[in-house]
């Protein structure tokens, strides 16, 4: 009987630690994904300003 009550002990232990680590993958998850959409902003910004100083620097060679 003690083992049965250990082992139901040991489950229900297991089920509460893996349902926070679960929790913190998802929270991790969410982030990167933000993280992430900020990366992209960032890398059209960056190809929008190189774009922007090509063409400067291309019509001041054709003056």
């Amino acid at each position: 009987m003690r083992d049965v009550e250990a082992s139901r002990r040991r489950r229900e232990a297991n089920e509460r630690y893996f349902r926070r680590v679960n929790a913190g993958v998802l929270e991790v998850v969410e982030k990167l994904e933000v993280v992430a959409r900020m990366m992209k902003g960032v890398e059209l910004e960056s190809k929008e300003i190189w774009r922007d100083s090509e063409s400067v620097e291309t019509g001041s060679m054709v003056s």
